[in-house]
């Protein structure tokens, strides 16, 4: 009955490999929550529904949508990407307390014990 219809089309097929605009890697797709936590910008700004995320760390690209009109950096985003700096290996152990991996390595002690009442208050509240 509806089958015609092509206002009630089923699920429409959505492009799965994506190659970054800038350097040609084939890209990671995301969650939509991903790139929604990562950026440091106004989400009214995103107008796709779709992004994929650029996995050579030598390329400036973060996160790009499928056509490459909305291409985010490093700049864009709240955070570090661990992905672009393997080679520094700073990357978030836990976001909410700001403790780097390299923090742990050197003062294990002083981050657990950070670590710990931090999520002691959080669960508290």
């Amino acid at each position: 009955m509806f089958s015609d219809c092509s206002c009630c089309s089923q699920n429409e097929e959505k492009p799965q490999s994506i190659n970054c605009p800038n350097c040609k890697t084939e890209g990671k797709r995301i969650k939509e929550i991903t790139i929604k936590s990562q950026l440091d910008i106004s989400l009214l700004e995103l107008k796709s529904d779709q992004y994929w995320f650029c996995r050579n760390p030598s390329c400036f690209v973060v996160y790009f949508n499928e056509n490459g009109t909305e291409i985010y950096k490093e700049s864009d985003l709240k955070i570090l990407v661990y992905q672009k700096h393997i080679k520094e290996y700073k990357r978030h152990i836990a976001y909410f307390t700001n403790s780097k991996s390299n923090d742990i390595l050197s003062k294990k002690t002083t981050v657990m014990l950070h670590l710990v009442v931090t999520m002691a208050i959080g669960c508290n509240q």
